[in-house]
């Protein structure tokens, strides 16, 4: 990302967020992977956040994003991390299983 120029002022905000499951589950396979990047490229978009880089291991996600000056780090995991048990859920895990996502941040 290069530098960003405002007004007055000059930013280049990066923020290194991790999502795991609870106890560390390895909750996501290949096929909801694929998936789940979609979805959160797609909520990154719709709020101004820029995704720079999506990992998705079997067992946390890892998002490198650049914020506006604007908007904080815990609004931007909220609105990304707000849709992730229903996109699990609806990627047909069990129940269970999609109430096991938290932020650790």
């Amino acid at each position: 990302m290069e530098l960003r120029r405002a007004e007055h002022h000059i930013y280049k905000l990066q923020y290194h967020l991790v999502w795991t499951p609870k106890y560390r589950r390895a909750a996501f396979a290949e096929p909801q992977r694929h998936d789940l990047k979609a979805v959160l490229e797609k909520v990154a978009f719709d709020h101004d956040i820029e995704m720079q880089e999506i990992e998705i291991p079997p067992d946390h996600v890892r998002a490198l994003v650049a914020l506006e000056p604007t908007m904080s780090v815990q609004a931007a995991g909220l609105e990304t991390r707000g849709l992730a048990p229903r996109v699990v859920h609806t990627m047909s895990l069990s129940a269970s299983e999609s109430s096991l996502i938290v932020c650790h941040g």
